[in-house]
This record gives C-alpha cells, structure tokens and sequence, in this order.
C-alpha cells in the first residue's frame, strides 16, 4: 500500500511523465516540454551574447561574423547529405538494421572533413579574405562539429528522447555565452566571437557522446562498409539537394550583401534576422516533437493520422500568429530594446521578414510531410526553385535596394516555395493541410491575436516593450485557455 502511495507522489508522475513514453498526446507534450527547454534556454542565453556583440562589435564586424556564418552554413549540407534525418525516421519505424547508424556516422566524418577543405579553398574567393578568413575558418569547424553532434540528436529523436538534447544545448549555451562575452570584451572582433562558438561546438560534442553511449549501450565504432554509404547515400541524396535549395534560400542574403561589398548593411539586415530565427524556433520544437509520432500512425492509421496532423498546425498557428502580429505592430521598440538605435535601419527589414517565419512555419509543415510519406524528391523540386529564384531576385534586388532588396527577394522565394510544397502535399499525400480544422482554428486564433494588440494599445502603450510582451501574452493566454474551455463543451475544433 505504501509503495503505490509512494508512486503516486507529484514529483514520481512527474519525473515519469517527463522521461518515459506512456500516450501519444503524452509523449508529443513530453518531447515539446524537452525541445522547449532545450532552445528556450539556449537560445534565450546566447541572445544576450548576441546581443552584447551587436553593440560592442558595431554593424560591420557585426555584420563579418554573421557574414562568415552564413557563408559557412551555405556548405554544411555536404558535410551530412541528409544522413542524419534519415537516421531519425528509419529508427522511428524500428528500421535501424537497415540503415546502420555507425554506418552513417563513419560517412558523416568523411563528409566534415571534406566539407571543411571546400570552405577553405572557396573562402579565397570572397572580398576582403584577409580580413575575414580567420573567422570564416573558425566558423566552418564550428558548423561541423554542430553537425557530428546533430547526428546524435537526431538518433534520440527516432527514439522519442528529447531530454538528451536538453542537457547538452544547455551546456553548449552555457559555454557560448560566457565565454563569448568575457572573450569580445578583451578584443571585439569578429573572430574572437567565432573562437568562443568553435569551443562550445567541442564540448557539446564531447558530452553527447557518452549520453549516447549509455543510452543506446554501445559506442559508435567506424564501419567502412562501402556498399552500407551507398545504400545511405541512395536514400538520403534528395533530402540532401532539400537542403542545398533550403540553405540557398535562408543564407543567400547574406552571403550576396557580402559579397557586395555591404557588410555594414549585412549587419543590420542580421539583427532583424536573429528575431525572425528566434520566433521560428517554436516551430522545429512542434514539429520535430510531433514527428515520431506522425510517421508511425500515418502508416497504418489515416484518421488518427489527420488528428495528430491537426493537432500540430493548431499549436503552430496559435504559436506563430501572436508572433508576426506583435512583432509587426511593436518593431522599433523591439530593435531599440534589443540593439539601441543606432540599428534603427533594422526595423523596415524586420517588418518585411516578418512574414517569411509565417511561411516558414509551414514550409517545414508541408515539405516533413512528404518526407513522411517518401516523397523527399519532390521537396527537392520545391525548394530548388524556390532557391533559383531567391539567388536571381537577390542578385537583381540587392544593387538597387540593398539589405531591403535582400528581404523581398526572401519574401517572395519563401511564397513560392510555400506554394509549391502546398501543390505537392495535396496531390501526393493522404492527410489534408487546408481543412475546416484549420480554417476555424486560423480564425479564431487571428481574431485571439487582434484583439490581445488591442488591448495593448488601448490601455498599455505607455509601458515599456518588455513589460508589454508579458502583458500581451497573459491577454493571449488567458483568451485561449477561455477558447479550450468553450471547446471542451461545444466540439467546434476537432483536436
């Protein structure tokens, strides 16, 4: 008796809530309560590097650092080849043997290695290399040893154990931002700044790899087994040229602005940009939360399948919506609270990105869902096109338009690519994105959205944007839980 009352204490179903697989609904909240941890923390903590480097750095250096980054993320496809999210599905559907994970791994050290020489050599080609070199270079062995460790991230994912992800970004975070801050003090240049995230990339890596090791009961040996990387490399190419199209499309602005000789600009284009990345972040923590999930049910089970689908798009639209519509309405006192005035020429840039992390959101959407059903080429077509088009509006915005043209060309690529992958979601796969479900929800979420700006500037404008942002997200919190509430009785949202 004493032992079931002991399992039945708070903190017991608690912690085994939180690190145990029991439902579907309850694994899905499991993983998305680890992933939210997990960037909430890192990101929030290294915002204040980020931050703290904008303004002791100035928008040129600023913009160099971010300038060797992007130019470093352009390549960082050819150091994974799709590899490691075809890990995660095919552990998710108990496939592991045929897609062996040390195979891949093997593969992907290869493929850093070779990755880091071809940012190297092309690095002489970009104006001013003597002066950012350095700091490209160091940024390069940072993307790679990102990625060594996204691959053991993406082997928790297929197995629906998030939490393992949360310590180690905790510690990297950690390291990043301390480091960093005590590092560009000393000397604010570009380079410094990468140094503290090669670092933080190497201690992430080396506290993995035991979490791995005891997780899974095994280390990672090497497999030079040619026909297993044939096998990978066959299945995974098109998610592979996804992402080629999908990096042109995120890190072409500013590449170009770079290479035009704008690094000033690229700064400032870089400070709205890091808010547009932030507020796309919730959307990797639903969907990546909801994936295991989806592909095992779509299999075998439409209706559950359309639900869980539905599910999702809901916790994104009532996530995204409030986002686009504040950041829109309270830009300038964003930029200045974040970066001071003298970034004022980011707000016209932000208010412009701001609709690309709407499309985004979905983007991400539609193009997992193919990947689902194995339809990862014709994600390849979608985003190939929508990166053609993005490196010729940019080519021709930017010259005239500068940082702004970099933000249309975004806009306008990010569309079509949306428009395609919608094409493709509904003619190739079983599960409906646009239904009544959807439409309802989108409303009713808009409207929520709204009126919580209303409020605000009816009876709070004369609070600062911070105490702002908390306002309006108990406004918007409280008008949802009435909206769960009213749903609970009535069945108007089937989710």
């Amino acid at each position: 008796m004493l032992l079931k009352l002991k399992n039945l204490l708070p903190s017991k179903i608690l912690i085994n809530n939180l690190f145990t697989n029991k439902s579907t609904r309850q694994t899905i909240f499991k993983n998305t309560f680890w992933l939210s941890f997990s960037l909430f923390f890192s990101k929030t903590v290294k915002y204040f590097l980020i931050i703290y480097a904008a303004r002791i750095l100035g928008a040129k250096e600023y913009g160099a650092f971010n300038f060797a980054l992007s130019f470093s993320a352009l390549f960082y496809v050819f150091a994974d080849l799709g590899i490691s999210s075809l890990i995660s599905r095919e552990i998710a559907k108990d496939k592991e043997k045929e897609i062996p994970i040390s195979a891949g791994f093997t593969l992907k050290i290869f493929l850093a290695i070779f990755t880091f020489l071809l940012i190297v050599f092309v690095s002489f080609f970009v104006p001013y290399t003597e002066k950012i070199k350095t700091t490209i270079w160091l940024m390069a062995i940072f993307t790679l040893l990102n990625g060594m460790t996204n691959y053991f991230y993406n082997c928790f994912y297929g197995k629906e154990e998030m939490q393992y992800q949360a310590i180690t970004e905790a510690i990297e975070a950690t390291v990043t931002t301390l480091l960093g801050i005590y590092l560009i003090s000393l000397l604010p240049r570009a380079y410094i700044l990468a140094s503290a995230y090669v670092v933080s990339a190497f201690c992430a890596f080396i506290v993995i790899i035991p979490i791995y090791q005891r997780k899974f009961g095994r280390f990672l040996q090497l497999d030079l087994n040619v026909q297993k990387w044939k096998k990978i490399l066959t299945q995974a190419w098109p998610i592979t040229l996804s992402w080629v199209c999908f990096n042109i499309l995120t890190y072409t602005d500013i590449t170009f602005l770079g290479f035009f000789k704008l690094f000033e600009q690229a700064g400032y284009y870089s400070a709205s940009q890091k808010i547009v990345s932030l507020l796309i972040l919730p959307s990797n923590i639903i969907i990546t939360s909801v994936f295991p999930t989806l592909t095992k049910v779509s299999l075998d089970n439409k209706e559950k399948a359309q639900r869980v689908f539905d599910f999702q798009n809901f916790l994104l639209l009532s996530v995204i919506l409030p986002l686009v519509f504040g950041g829109y309405f309270f830009s300038k006192e964003i930029i200045y609270f974040l970066y001071t005035s003298q970034y004022d020429n980011s707000i016209l840039s932000l208010k412009i990105l701001l609709p690309v992390s709407f499309l985004t959101y979905f983007s991400f959407v539609l193009g997992n869902l193919l990947f689902i059903f194995n339809y990862q080429k014709k994600t390849f077509w979608a985003y190939f096109y929508g990166a053609v088009l993005n490196v010729i509006l940019n080519s021709l915005f930017i010259p005239r338009w500068g940082m702004y043209g970099a933000g249309y060309a975004t806009f306008i690529s990010t569309l079509f690519t949306f428009l395609i992958l919608f094409y493709l979601s509904r003619k190739f796969t079983s599960l409906k994105f646009i239904n009544l479900n959807l439409i309802k929800g989108g409303g009713i979420l808009t409207l929520n959205s709204l009126l919580m700006i209303y409020f605000i500037f009816k009876y709070f404008s004369y609070l600062t944007i911070l105490k702002k942002v908390f306002i309006g997200a108990f406004i918007y919190f409280l008008f949802l839980l009435i909206l769960w509430f009213i749903n609970k009785k009535f069945k108007f949202l089937s989710i």
